[in-house]
């Protein structure tokens, strides 16, 4: 993306967040601003619009930015002989000094904004606005009376908040005499799929207008096809500072830890656990209720077998790979249990080993019932020499051998606490490093 100009505070200007000599390059094309709440974004999009307001390119009527305060809109598209020029000027002079207070009140009124917005050439842009009004669900413009704005005969102010929240932005897209689109949370009110279409919008305008920069706490207006695209701002006590996303693994990450999304609100587990068998499965289901680990946040899964180990974790992995980047949400949430294998150097193990590094836990006998304490089965009315004894001696036959190994597992979770957790060491360091993984 082109760089086009230099923003930089002088050393004593504070302008809310970001301290003096705080430095920031205006880009071209589409730029969406994440990070934490308080961080500065708001007060980024501002100075922004302060610096392209003393830009002869964008001043005047150039340059619009939509506050998040946008909730009411007048109803009329009838200006009353104001201009956008005239209301850019006035936001001006009220974010000068110092970003717009969070109470509002402060600068022109909000709700004239789309009506000023709507004057570039009035009659074709009513036309594209109407013509982009399906791509949201929303019925067309219809002006009646004094120019009184209408969706299916009911006023715009009398509408949803969504409605309203999109209205304004819409109006500065079909707009032909705006350069710069500036949008503080262009999210507001809109549901998902809304926001996906309201950022496809905006990309696709970005290529028409120089600037279009957003302020955003939705992973779904980050465009996923440009991964430079996307601005990280951070503070710390000291100071702001803005990081551009350097790869497409890096916004993965962003989007699913930054913007606090996860394979849990699509209902995929958070992680995955894999153990060799089904007895494994049952203790470690047991541990993890113990632990109070919530379902949607680590799923078991048994595989048959180290070998099978490895081709779940891989298909664990390949799941929900995205289709822009070649990464996975699981890449680095994978945990494996297995039992300790009869050849360490084998290829499968190795494998394990080199995907997995210190999430992989290996037991230090050859298989769970072997790792149990011998107290837990006599709590559980068995015998612990008696069980392996008898494991050992249905070897070859699947179905007997299963059935021991479930009758086994039922009984040892039957009386696992978690005061119990200590003596089963690395059992229990496998489920937590799946819950916190």
């Amino acid at each position: 993306m082109d760089p086009l100009r230099d923003i930089q505070l002088g050393g004593g200007e504070q302008y809310g967040p970001l301290p003096g000599n705080f430095r920031y390059t205006v880009r071209e094309g589409y730029t969406a601003l994440v990070g934490p709440n308080n961080a500065g974004k708001s007060s980024l999009l501002q100075l922004i619009f302060r610096s392209l307001f003393h830009d002869a390119e964008f001043s005047g009527a150039s340059t619009c930015y939509i506050p998040s305060d946008r909730e009411y809109i007048d109803s009329t598209t009838e200006t009353g002989g104001r201009t956008l020029a005239t209301w850019n000027g006035e936001l001006l002079a009220a974010l000068r000094d110092a970003p717009l207070p969070m109470t509002g009140g402060t600068g022109p009124p909000r709700g004239e904004l789309t009506r000023l917005l709507l004057h570039g050439n009035f009659l074709p842009q009513m036309n594209r606005l109407n013509g982009l009004l399906p791509r949201f669900g929303l019925p067309e413009v219809t002006l009646s009376g004094p120019q009184h704005v209408q969706f299916e005969a009911v006023v715009a102010n009398a509408q949803g908040s969504g409605l309203r929240s999109l209205l304004p932005v819409l109006a500065a897209v079909t707009n032909d005499d705006i350069s710069a689109v500036l949008v503080d949370e262009p999210e507001l009110s809109l549901e998902p799929r809304l926001q996906k279409s309201l950022r496809d919008l905006l990309v696709e305008t970005a290529e028409t207008k120089r600037i279009v920069a957003v302020s955003t706490h939705s992973h779904l207006l980050i465009n996923r096809q440009l991964h430079e695209s996307t601005q990280i701002v951070t503070r710390t006590s000291r100071e702001t500072s803005v990081a551009t996303v350097a790869t497409p693994k890096e916004l993965y990450a962003l989007t699913f830890d930054l913007l606090g999304s996860s394979t849990e609100d699509l209902f995929f587990p958070k992680n995955y656990l894999i153990v060799e068998g089904l007895s494994d499965q049952v203790i470690v289901q047991r541990v993890l209720d113990l632990i109070g680990a919530s379902a949607s946040n680590v799923k078991v899964l048994s595989a048959q077998g180290v070998d099978e180990v490895r081709q779940r974790e891989i298909s664990v992995i390949r799941a929900l790979v995205p289709l822009v980047v070649n990464d996975s949400p699981y890449a680095g949430r994978v945990v494996a249990l297995i039992d300790a294998p009869a050849d360490p150097d084998a290829m499968n193990v190795q494998r394990l080993r080199d995907d997995l590094g210190d999430r992989l836990h290996v037991l230090d006998a050859p298989s769970v019932e072997a790792y149990i304490p011998a107290a837990f089965y006599e709590r559980a009315g068995r015998s612990k020499e008696n069980d392996i004894e008898a494991l050992s001696a249905v070897q070859g036959n699947l179905v007997a051998r299963g059935e021991l190994k479930r009758a086994i597992s039922h009984a040892i979770t039957g009386v696992l606490t978690e005061a119990d957790l200590d003596e089963i060491p690395i059992i229990r360091d496998a489920v937590y490093r799946a819950a916190d993984a």
